[in-house]
């Protein structure tokens, strides 16, 4: 058994002891994932051609990726990987992504991986869709993550950029830690390998982000690489959809009440949820703003009107003025000056100022013509 996370054999991951949880929890064994997408890789036409597993001490969270032999950029070959457990730290989920041939790192596109799966029902059946589904639309997905280095490679980006988009990713966003992020530095200011388009570039720190989070522990890795991905695109505006064929039906369980899934990490998020979170803080800074430039607004009408702060003397005026009503002020200008003289004359007797309200009138409202 390993004293820590890092690299170990198939045969290990085969031989840890599978939980037991009660009669409403369906295994995922290692075994069964392992198995399947090996079969299905080779079902589908795509050969491996290295394989690596990664797992804690006790084999309970792991993680496997493999390269595979579909290369059509001499930086990047084709990659499956998946991530399981036995402990409910993690839901079971599977991607198609690509391997750098130059870093040795994993990405995957920002879409990728928001599938998951409880470990409860037909989980097994459906993990065993979702390993179809991936592998059959894997060049669709590999050919987005062709295009996206394309477009990333043409985004000129300087050091003093670089470190912005850094404390992004470290302070805001959450997705590095110290470690990681003294990484991505560590390689911007040294990099430890060339990358196609330069060092100034986006692809360029894109490397170096993916290659600081590629010993991540097996429990947030796959989603770090998700997110980091997401959000470097997402902030120079490279999404694009990706068309992909129909996945394979799945039958959709009604989760046990009495077996909730622990989610003690909080990079275990569903992108849905990031894009919403992200969205609405856009949108409440916006309404603040929006908000702001209103009440603005409505104090300089309110002097204009009155005289006054409309903040310290309470109104309650209509000054709909009828379209007809305008068109005969226009018409007779000589009586528009004549009634003019006559509310200056009335306003000296009684200032605004003095104007009280009637204790008879309940509704209280002013009317002036």
């Amino acid at each position: 058994m390993p004293a820590k996370i890092g690299l170990v054999a198939q045969s290990y991951l085969e031989g840890v002891a599978l939980p037991q949880h009660g009669s409403t929890y369906t295994v995922i064994s290692h075994k069964f994932v392992i198995d399947t997408v090996k079969e299905e890789l080779n079902n589908h036409g795509f050969f491996i051609e290295e394989e690596s597993y990664r797992a804690t001490s006790d084999g309970a969270i792991a993680t496997g990726m493999y390269k595979l032999t579909h290369m059509e950029d001499p930086e990047l070959s084709m990659a499956f990987a998946w991530t399981n457990s036995y402990n409910k730290m993690v839901k079971f989920k599977a991607v198609v992504g690509a391997i750098s041939n130059v870093n040795g790192a994993f990405m995957i596109l920002g879409d990728q991986g928001s599938w998951v799966r409880k470990h409860t029902g037909t989980a097994d059946l459906e993990a065993k869709g979702q390993i179809i589904a991936q592998i059959k639309n894997a060049g669709a997905y590999y050919s987005q993550l062709l295009s996206d280095k394309k477009e990333m490679q043409e985004v000129v980006l300087t050091k003093r950029s670089q470190a912005k988009l850094l404390g992004l990713l470290f302070a805001d966003y959450g997705i590095l830690e110290s470690t990681t992020a003294n990484i991505v530095k560590s390689q911007m200011i040294k990099p430890g390998f060339f990358y196609s388009g330069g060092s100034d570039t986006l692809w360029a720190f894109y490397n170096h982000l993916i290659f600081s989070i590629q010993d991540s522990h097996p429990r947030t890795w796959l989603e770090e690489q998700r997110m980091s991905h997401y959000i470097v695109t997402n902030e120079f505006e490279l999404l694009a959809p990706v068309a992909v064929s129909a996945p394979l039906a799945l039958i959709t369980v009604e989760e046990e009440e009495d077996q909730p899934e622990l989610e003690t990490n909080s990079m275990q998020i569903d992108l849905e949820e990031s894009i919403v979170e992200i969205e609405a803080t856009e949108i409440s800074a916006s309404e603040d703003e929006e908000q702001k430039v209103e009440e603005a607004t409505e104090d300089e009408v309110s002097q204009e009107l009155y005289g006054v702060n409309n903040t310290n003397v309470e109104t309650n005026f209509s000054l709909d003025i009828d379209e007809e009503e305008e068109e005969e002020h226009e018409e007779n200008p000589e009586e528009e000056e004549e009634v003019s003289l006559i509310e200056d004359e009335t306003e000296d007797d009684f200032p605004f100022a003095s104007v009280e309200e009637d204790d008879d009138d309940e509704e209280g409202d002013l009317d002036f013509l």
